[in-house]
């Protein structure tokens, strides 16, 4: 959560705004039926699966997992 914020603060993104939201890569596809909507919720997002155009992208790991995400607004 707390990356994908700094993230929307880096791009410019107004606190209200509505992004989509791509992640990939560690435990993401075992989580996400679990936090996918919790998630789009507190970020405003909406979450899909293959983000190509991003006006910004973050490689990241969190415990021990390596993770991609993707923001477009």
């Amino acid at each position: 959560m707390r990356a994908i914020q700094d993230m929307r603060k880096e791009a410019g993104y107004d606190v209200s705004d509505r992004i989509v939201l791509s992640v990939s890569g560690g435990e993401w596809p075992v989580v996400r039926p679990v936090f996918a909507d919790f998630i789009a919720g507190e970020t405003l997002a909406m979450i899909r699966e293959d983000l190509t155009d991003a006006d910004i992208t973050r490689a990241m790991e969190v415990e021990g997992q390596s993770y991609h995400i993707t923001l477009k607004r």
